[in-house]
């Protein structure tokens, strides 16, 4: 089972994915195995991941934060396109890819540690990547307002946990930082990370 770790709904959106072990990278990847169209999605991240495994990785995080599957598939696109322009994986040991996207009505943050293994994405620093976040916002939001919440950026709040891989401090920094007035709320869900949502943001 692998455990989510998500704001209210009445909150901004944080959604935190705990500590990732082998195991539960192996479910999701083969939680994709038999789906041909999320297969040729995912193909055109490998360049970017180098390798079929990490690239999948996408995938998990885009159900961790329900999207549904069409929207989904959309969002990786885009997360793509974006890549093209360049890298986002910045150092650290921790990429963040992020668009601007129709499919979300507000902020949302989806953060993926991994505990005993790591991944190559292109970084800037050839340092493979041990931690994964994607950001989603509405294609209005203005960039002034992004960029006047720089204290918010996962490689930020990463720094300041004194150390970078310490989930339960990363998570009290994510409700401090985005101000969220209720604590996270548990949540276990099968290891491929397969199912479909339910609704979306």
């Amino acid at each position: 089972m692998t455990r989510i770790w998500r704001s209210a709904d009445s909150e901004p959106g944080v959604t935190l994915i705990d500590e990732l072990t082998s195991s539960q990278v192996q479910a999701i990847h083969a939680g994709v195995q038999d789906d041909a169209v999320v297969q040729r999605c995912l193909a055109s991240l490998l360049p970017k991941f180098q390798g079929a495994m990490g690239a999948c990785l996408l995938w998990g995080l885009m159900r961790a934060i329900r999207l549904p599957r069409e929207a989904a598939l959309e969002v990786l696109t885009e997360i793509n396109h974006r890549e093209k322009i360049g890298t986002t994986a910045i150092g650290s040991a921790f990429a963040n890819p992020h668009t601007r996207t129709a499919h979300v009505e507000r902020l949302h943050v989806c953060s993926m540690l991994f505990r005993d293994q790591s991944f190559e994405f292109d970084a800037i620093d050839e340092t493979p990547v041990r931690g994964l976040c994607i950001v989603l916002h509405e294609p209005e939001l203005p960039g002034a307002y992004l960029r006047a919440r720089l204290d918010r950026s996962p490689v930020s709040i990463l720094h300041e946990t004194g150390d970078a891989w310490d989930a339960p401090e990363y998570r009290r920094l994510m409700i401090v930082k985005f101000r969220l007035q209720a604590p996270l709320i548990e949540e276990w869900h099968n290891e491929s990370l397969s199912q479909d949502a339910e609704r979306s943001l």
